[in-house]
C-alpha cells in the first residue's frame, strides 16, 4: 500500500501538479526551538530567493506538530518511532539537503539520515561550512555534493532534483 502511495506522489510531482520534496537534515538536539525553526525558515527563504520550486520538509516541524505537543516523545518507543518516520519521509522525497555547518556539533542523527538517503539512492547535498566535516572521506562517499554555504547548496538542488525526477 505504501509503495502505491509513493508511486502516486511521484506521478503527481513528475506531472507538475505537486512540487518536489526536499528532506532537510540539520542539528536539532541540544538546540532551542527558536534556533531550529530559524534554520528551517532560512533555507525556505533561500529556496524562494533562488527560485527553486520545492517543498522543504522539516522533521522538527513534523514531530513538533504530531508528537511533541502531545507528549509522545517521552515514551520508550519514541526513538524507534522517530527513525521509522524519518525513513518513511526520506523515501518520499527527491533529495536530501543537510546542513552540517556548526563546528564541533555531533551530527549523529543527521549522519544516519544521510545514510538512509544514500541506501535509497536519493541524492544528498551537504553544507559543511568552514569546519573539517566536509573533508571526511565517509561523508564524501555518501553525498552527491558537499559545499561551503547554504547559498551554494540551494544552487545545486535543481539539477539534482531534475535528474532524479527523470530517473524515477
Amino acid at each position: 500500500m505504501e509503495e502505491n502511495s509513493l508511486h502516486t506522489l511521484r506521478d503527481l510531482k513528475m506531472s507538475g501538479l505537486l512540487d518536489p520534496d526536499i528532506y532537510f537534515v540539520h542539528s536539532i538536539e541540544g538546540r532551542n526551538k527558536e534556533t531550529v525553526q530559524a534554520d528551517v525558515h532560512r533555507y525556505r527563504d533561500l529556496l524562494r530567493e533562488y527560485g527553486v520550486k520545492a517543498t522543504l520538509c522539516s522533521m522538527f516541524e513534523i514531530f513538533e506538530r504530531r508528537f511533541f505537543a502531545k507528549g509522545y516523545f517521552r515514551g520508550e518507543n519514541f526513538p524507534k518511532l522517530l527513525v521509522e518516520t524519518e525513513k518513511r519521509i526520506i523515501r518520499s522525497c527527491e533529495i536530501v539537503l543537510a546542513d552540517l555547518s556548526i563546528p564541533g556539533h555531533q551530527y549523529v542523527g543527521a549522519i544516519m539520515e544521510i545514510m538512509y538517503a544514500y541506501d535509497l539512492g536519493i541524492p544528498v547535498v551537504a553544507v559543511a561550512g568552514a569546519g573539517p566535516i566536509g573533508t571526511r572521506l565517509w561523508l564524501k562517499a555518501h553525498c552527491d555534493r558537499i559545499v561551503g554555504t547554504p547559498e551554494d547548496a540551494v544552487q545545486c538542488l535543481e539539477p539534482l532534483i531534475n535528474k532524479r525526477m527523470g530517473s524515477v
